[in-house]
């Protein structure tokens, strides 16, 4: 009687949970979630109250690392934030920017004088839904809102050591964001990962601040060389099925007479090469001068290109430094981007496609060098697309 009687009352509790809340999904065991599913949901006031309350004990770790990007407090006049790698760093604010690792992004900044206090750290464990809090610049200062993550999954990047976890791909934060949980522990800074959202959890960025602030900063290297993802056509064409295919070889650069657009890179001293994010890293992490063996396959031939790196060119702050290319009706494909250039500093990136310059619209290449030479110090804007996003950027020497 007493084990007829408990069930029935699970039973009718779970009834007058579907009936109370049919908006939840049904739990695959309804003993446990019971009497989760029969408490209302946090109302935006219990969340701001819920912010309220951990803004004191944020605010000391929080400061601003550009006008889009906030810090963390590192040591106390020292702050790490993301900046992207492929800006090089070119949205950090002033000159408070003294280290930067060019194949994750992480950036070391100086910043006013306070006492650091230790974070709490966070362990990513790939469980269920959460709300974070998440970090983000505003005309106010460092903002926080609270940000839904229905689950995480573990994947491996070569940018950083260990491994990352990936956010659903309708997760409102942006890269840069800094995650906290409700009780104030850091859980890790977001980045980029081919497109999509990642969290680099607390204990890795952390280490990873005190390995760059320990080690001397280093010069650039430059091999002359992009590359892209292999096609269907390519890989049946040079018998590949892995490595990148060479897209432009620069012909004063190190490489050239050597390595042809078209050829294959398999590898790169040795370690195979998957993504161009592979690509990306061993570049990033070259010295001036260092030698280096490129696996190259073309034609079905293979062989070892030996090359030593060079230091990169800075290009002129105030130079548009973009390479174009018409798509007639449409506007101007951007190839390539200058280091350092008014255009890197605009966020545009190779792959994008500059549909609207000023008043002009689908622009020749010629139309967007002119409307630039013409705009003076006025911030020229630009329309572009990327993909399927359709954005907005403005120039400005």
């Amino acid at each position: 009687m007493l084990l007829t009687t408990a069930l029935v009352a699970i039973v009718a509790l779970w009834v007058l949970a579907r009936v109370r809340f049919p908006d939840r999904p049904a739990p695959q065991n309804p003993v446990q979630p019971l009497l989760t599913q029969l408490t209302p949901r946090p109302t935006f006031a219990d969340l701001a109250a819920e912010i309220a309350a951990l803004r004191p004990r944020l605010d000391p770790l929080l400061v601003p690392a550009s006008a889009t990007v906030s810090g963390l407090r590192f040591q106390d006049d020292v702050a790490l934030a993301w900046l992207d790698p492929s800006q090089n760093g070119a949205e950090a604010s002033g000159n408070s920017l003294f280290r930067y690792d060019r194949a994750s992004g992480l950036s070391l900044m100086r910043v006013g004088r306070r006492t650091a206090m230790p974070a709490a750290l966070w362990v990513p464990d790939g469980g269920g839904p959460r709300y974070f809090l998440s970090s983000e610049m505003s005309a106010a200062g460092v903002a926080l809102r609270p940000v839904y993550v229905a689950a995480l999954t573990a994947i491996d990047s070569p940018r950083w050591p260990g491994q990352e976890w990936q956010l659903p791909q309708h997760a409102d934060v942006a890269p840069g964001s800094l995650l906290f949980t409700a009780e104030a522990e850091f859980a890790g800074l977001v980045v980029d990962h081919g497109g999509r959202r990642a969290l680099v959890p607390a204990a890795t960025v952390l280490a990873e601040a005190a390995r760059l602030l320990d080690q001397p900063p280093t010069m650039e290297a430059y091999v002359g060389i992009d590359v892209q993802p292999l096609t269907a056509g390519i890989s049946r064409a040079t018998g590949s099925t892995s490595g990148l295919v060479v897209t432009w070889v620069d012909p004063r650069g190190p490489a050239a007479g050597a390595i042809n657009a078209g050829d294959v890179i398999d590898a790169v001293n040795g370690a195979a090469l998957w993504t161009t994010d592979d690509w990306d890293v061993q570049v990033a992490r070259l010295g001036v001068d260092q030698p280096l063996t490129i696996g190259v396959r073309d034609a079905g031939s293979t062989r070892d290109v030996p090359i030593v790196s060079v230091p990169a060119a800075t290009a002129n702050p105030a130079a548009l430094g973009l390479t174009l290319r018409e798509l007639r009706g449409t506007g101007a494909e951007v190839v390539r981007v200058d280091r350092g250039s008014v255009g890197q500093r605009g966020g545009l990136r190779a792959g994008d496609v500059i549909t609207r310059v000023g008043s002009i619209d689908a622009p020749a290449p010629a139309e967007v060098r002119r409307a630039f030479g013409t705009a003076g110090e006025v911030p020229l804007i630009v329309a572009f697309t990327r993909g399927t996003s359709r954005q907005v950027t403005a120039l400005e020497r």
